[in-house]
């Protein structure tokens, strides 16, 4: 698990975190879903979200590596991954498809009556409800640009904690347990 520090919902930045989370990790066409996953085949799933608080929050991704394949190599690779978003813009289609997802994903939510007032008083706690009805509009705006500008501004390596959690072996049983 990696973590940034970055910022609260009502940051300006908050909708570009949003969208990366999507590219890097959002379905089978994502960066780390295909690098990690599909042609190395070193994870059983990889993750990425952006923390939803009214105070600056974390940017993070997770991996599980399989058997036998360690995490010092699985982080070297999300470590290239976060790194190409700094120094690459995204693709145009790869953008497009985050945006589509996440389009499709706030219409979802609009037509269930709970959804949406679940959706309205989360946001009224974190900032203000009529955020909510912008967010949106706020990721399609999304640039590749942005996304290499935030990039760089929170996800350094100054900025980021690791944590990589392995099992232990199993303690001795001793006669009678």
């Amino acid at each position: 698990l990696m973590g940034w520090h970055t910022v609260k919902i009502s940051d300006s930045d908050f909708p570009v975190l949003e969208v990366m989370q999507g590219v890097l990790a959002d379905g089978r066409t994502s960066r780390l879903y295909q690098r990690l996953r599909e042609k190395a085949q070193l994870v059983s799933d990889v993750w990425a979200y952006q923390t939803q608080n009214e105070f600056p929050g974390m940017f993070l991704v997770s991996a599980d590596p399989i058997q036998r394949v360690s995490a010092e190599s699985v982080e070297k690779i999300l470590s290239e991954e976060i790194q190409r978003l700094a120094v690459e813009k995204v693709d145009d289609w790869e953008l497009q498809r985050v945006k589509n997802q996440l389009k499709s994903s706030f219409v979802t939510d609009l037509e269930s009556n709970y959804v949406l007032a679940r959706q309205l008083a989360e946001f009224e706690c974190l900032a203000k409800w009529d955020l909510y009805l912008d967010s949106d509009k706020l990721r399609q705006a999304v640039t590749a640009e942005d996304i290499q500008r935030v990039a760089q501004k929170y996800l350094t390596d100054s900025n980021r904690t690791v944590v990589n959690l392995k099992p232990t072996s199993s303690p001795a049983k001793t006669p009678g347990t």
